[in-house]
């Protein structure tokens, strides 16, 4: 939830049975298939060593260099127990728990996000152990990950899942291992703690960043001339995401049933930060590159708005208005305010109104609850929104929302300009007196915010414009449809029908450019030290490594059935050519007798 998002339990791995494994899976599926011109036969360049100090040591080096953050101290990592995981999560739990934690929960059960009868504490901890398959613990500058052993079944995977799971648990971990060293997590978290919706968001980022630098572990060791911000990573990332977002509660694991019968903004907010964190991150780093991820470390999102929509934070930056709520009633007290923010409005209104539709203008908002000895508690709400218009349709939508929650008329919802606000919990003539006084909190824009765009405005800009935005230059056409050139710090971008009649790309990190559907293309990355290309039917090719470590891979007339009609592999220590699969030979110094040529695909070794 929110509330808790800061706490360093949440900067985890999620498991189920495992969540690891089935993102491993659907990786490997989705991008070999989306590459299937230019899959690498190429393998890993170092095999998986099966002691936990070395894989630590060897992934670390390889994560540290395609995140481009050097290791400065050395990482201490450990395996634990399935019950010793359940006892430090539950540490950790209880040791950030405060008293704002158990005024929110109230507030949740009045907004009906939680059912009244819920000890959140405790189902928290009871949650959070279950779905946890390694953690990284700031103040020790350290991790841990499941040992093999705690499986919920009980029952052995094969030797690959399980290494393509702690491969990806330890890369994910160890990123955060960097994060901390060069950002300061601990310091950012007490920066923002108590706010729940920015804490939030900041979640998104590290988990986002983490998982990025996972994913483009696993493809770089799986050998794959692409990272997850190439044109195509980009799409099989998100892909990914959807896939295992959705694919979470869908097994019959313990894991599984736990998150199928967790409140919807519990469960929202576990797959959030990886889910929509990993988006958000893609997003920066596929335009500013890593330093533009490293940029926002230091300058983090505002909330999970910005998380949802990327570019309120890269474009025009959209941060949310500061909301001082108006005191309660003479002789009520209140605790401290809050913010519910985007992802929780969606939430809330998908469980009472006809969707969430109405959270899009949302401006920023502010809760308490009001207290008096006798008396059930109240809940103030203020929101803010964009316009006038997207007021008033919240406005509509949570009052019927209320008619089918509350089922009596103990509440107001009173709108003035772009400010709603809302009274629960009164009779109907107080609700009504108590909420029009709220209208009187006070709210400050930040002068940096520019007003958003009329809809008039945008219909008129939609044949052509030029914007100068926060990072960018822009120019499009047909509402970027037909053309858009993105000028920016990092290099630029420009798109001809949507990118399927051409796309360029280039940034720090890597260059791109694709034609006819995307079936042309060629595309190079300095971090994962890959060059490819391919022409369907016709030709691919990849260089990956430089120097004495260089891997080079061509194949002619390669198709989806037939074997290439010359495939030529060269690595650092043999030499290896095929002619339509039928004949192949390997040369090199240690390429022994047997093994120099085969016929009928490698079937019939001549003892040449």
């Amino acid at each position: 939830m929110k509330c808790w998002s800061d706490t360093r339990i949440t900067r985890t791995t999620i498991d189920g049975q495992a969540r690891t494994r089935r993102c491993a899976s659907r990786i490997r599926t989705l991008l070999c298939s989306a590459f299937i011109a230019g899959c690498s036969t190429l393998p890993p360049s170092v095999e998986m060593p099966a002691d936990l100090t070395a894989s630590v040591n060897l992934y670390g080096a390889e994560v540290a260099a395609l995140r481009e953050l050097r290791v400065i101290e050395p990482v201490p990592a450990g395996i634990q127990s399935e019950s010793e995981l359940r006892a430090s999560m539950q540490s950790l739990l209880i040791e950030e728990w405060s008293s704002d934690d158990d005024a929110v929960e109230a507030a949740y059960k009045v907004f009906g996000l939680i059912p009244k009868q819920m000890d959140l504490k405790q189902y928290l901890i009871e949650f959070y152990t279950g779905q946890v398959a390694g953690y990284y613990d700031p103040k020790r500058g350290s991790f841990f990950i499941k040992s093999d052993d705690a499986s919920p079944s009980g029952d052995a995977d094969d030797d690959s899942n399980e290494d393509g799971d702690r491969q990806f648990v330890i890369a994910h971990e160890f990123a955060h291992a960097l994060q901390d060293q060069h950002f300061d997590l601990d310091a950012i978290d007490e920066r923002f703690k108590g706010e729940a919706d920015r804490a939030t968001a900041v979640q998104a980022l590290t988990e986002g960043d983490a998982m990025l630098a996972g994913l483009d572990h696993l493809v770089w060791r799986m050998g794959l001339p692409l990272s997850s911000v190439s044109p195509i990573g980009r799409i099989a990332t998100r892909l990914v995401g959807l896939s295992a977002a959705s694919g979470v509660g869908a097994s019959d694991d313990p894991q599984a049933e736990q998150l199928r019968t967790a409140p919807e903004v519990i469960s929202t907010n576990l797959t959030f930060p990886y889910v929509e964190g990993m988006a958000f991150a893609s997003a920066l780093r596929s335009e500013l590159g890593q330093a533009g991820l490293d940029a926002a470390f230091r300058d983090p999102p505002d909330s999970t708005e910005q998380i949802l929509y990327p570019e309120r934070y890269l474009d025009r930056r959209d941060r949310p208005v500061q909301i001082e709520l108006a005191p309660p009633p003479a002789g009520w007290g209140s605790s401290r305010p809050q913010t519910l923010g985007m992802l929780d409005l969606r939430v809330l209104l998908r469980t009472f109104a006809s969707g969430d539709s109405a959270a899009e203008g949302w401006d920023g908002d502010r809760f308490a609850l009001w207290e008096i000895d006798g008396a059930e508690p109240l809940l103030a709400w203020v929101t803010v929104w964009d316009s006038i218009a997207q007021a008033r349709r919240f406005e509509r939508a949570y009052t019927r929302a209320l008619q089918k929650k509350r089922g009596d008329d103990r509440f107001a919802v009173v709108r003035q300009d772009d400010v709603v606000s809302v009274i629960e919990g009164a009779e109907p003539s107080d609700a009504l007196f108590w909420a029009t006084g709220l209208l009187e909190s006070r709210i400050t824009r930040d002068p940096r915010d520019k007003p958003p765009l009329s809809a008039l405005a945008r219909i008129a800009r939609w044949p052509a414009s030029y914007a100068q935005l926060d990072r960018a230059l822009e120019v499009s056409a047909l509402g970027g449809r037909l053309t858009r050139l993105r000028l920016h710090d990092g290099g630029y971008s420009f798109s001809l029908v949507n990118g399927l009649a051409l796309l360029l790309e280039r940034t720090p990190d890597r260059s791109a450019a694709s034609t006819a559907l995307g079936l042309l293309w060629t595309s190079s990355d300095r971090l994962h030290a890959y060059r490819a290309a391919t022409i369907p039917g016709l030709l691919s090719f990849q260089r990956r490594g430089s120097g004495e470590d260089a891997r080079f891979e061509l194949h002619l007339g390669q198709t989806l059935i037939l074997p290439s009609v010359i495939r030529w592999r060269s690595e650092p220590d043999a030499t290896r050519v095929s002619l339509f699969g039928i004949i192949a030979t390997a040369f090199g110094p240690e390429i022994p007798r047997g093994e120099r040529v085969k016929l009928f695909f490698g079937w019939l070794p001549l003892p040449i």
